[in-house]
Order: C-alpha cells, then structure tokens, then sequence
C-alpha cells in the first residue's frame, strides 16, 4: 500500500509533464480512495519541482 510522503517509480510516461517510466517522486497526498488516485511530486537535480501530478494507483508502484 502506497501511503503519504513514500517515494514512488512511475509505472508509465506522463509525456504531458515530460514524465518517463522509472521516474521517481514523492506521494504529497493518497486520496480516500486510493483507486482514484495519488498526487506526486517529481523533482530535478536541483530540488526544484519538476512537475507536480495527479496519478492513477496503477500509474506508479512503491520504492
């Protein structure tokens, strides 16, 4: 189970945030159905956020 503030790899590209597959980032928040979805944050090299999105459960898996 995928919970706050757990780093996750995505599973898939996101291209519309210039995302790729293996990308990793960090759960901001797990909605009350998790089915519906996780918001995540990815960062560069330089901390900054990189993009900040909303996935499926299936989009992302656990590191």
């Amino acid at each position: 189970m995928i919970n706050e503030l757990d780093e996750v790899a995505l599973t898939v590209d996101i291209p519309e945030h210039g995302l790729r597959r293996d990308e990793e980032g960090v759960v901001v928040h797990v909605y009350q159905q998790r089915r519906l979805g996780l918001e995540v944050e990815f960062f560069d090299p330089d901390g900054r956020i990189k993009a900040a999105t909303t996935l499926m459960a299936s989009q992302a898996r656990s590191l």
